[in-house]
């Protein structure tokens, strides 16, 4: 019975010296990991805004930077252009696909004045830092957004 005493009590030592730092270890790590992510999507989406255009180039280096910082991710760029008709009416037209299209194809997009550009970042890989961050207390979170528009003036 002693023994088994002692085995718990070495098994829980080991718990909490040496999983639970880990666990806040990772926390930290994806909370710096968010704000890079959050200051990369602000610097693209403000250049873009103040150029009025997006390149190829600039499109690519930002897409380099993102695979450095995450793995298993996808990024929308999403551009809504508002149309107003002589009657007054208004319509929005979604352009993201034809705006990448463009991009990768033209090696260029003029934004118009009005335009509303968002980039969206859907992270959905199970990396080591969400798995030590579930360890204790499962999240069921398998994805996460990160989100960053802005109107073109």
């Amino acid at each position: 019975m002693e023994a088994l005493g002692r085995i718990t009590a070495v098994l829980l030592a080991a718990i909490l010296l040496i999983l639970f730092p880990l666990r806040y270890d990772a926390t930290l790590q994806r909370q710096i990991r968010e704000e890079v992510i959050l200051q990369e999507l602000i610097n693209f989406v403000e250049h873009r805004k103040v150029e009025k255009k997006i390149t190829k180039l600039q499109y690519q280096d930002f897409m380099d930077r993102m695979h450095g910082i995450l793995d298993g991710f996808t990024v929308e760029l999403i551009c809504y252009r508002e149309f107003v008709y002589d009657q007054g009416e208004t319509r929005e037209q979604l352009l993201y696909t034809d705006m990448v299209n463009r991009v990768m194809e033209e090696s260029v997009f003029f934004f118009e004045k009005g335009d509303y550009i968002t980039i969206r970042i859907l992270h959905d890989a199970d990396g080591v830092i969400e798995q030590l961050e579930s360890l204790f207390i499962p999240t069921g979170i398998k994805e996460q957004e990160y989100v960053y528009g802005g109107m073109i003036p």
